[in-house]
């Protein structure tokens, strides 16, 4: 079996709930939870395509 790592999800979806575009991103590391989130949510935000 493979390596679990934590990771965050990202879902956006349009006004009638239709996905517009998903993503998930492992966590990095150290001690702090909060940097560790804040990291691989800018990095999700970074690959989300834009209008």
């Amino acid at each position: 079996m493979g390596e679990k790592w934590a990771e965050l999800s990202l879902t956006v979806k349009g006004e009638d709930g239709a996905v517009l575009w998903s993503g998930r991103e492992r966590l990095g590391d150290g001690d702090n939870r909060r940097a560790k989130l804040e990291q691989a949510a800018r990095r999700l935000v970074d690959r989300m395509p834009l209008p």
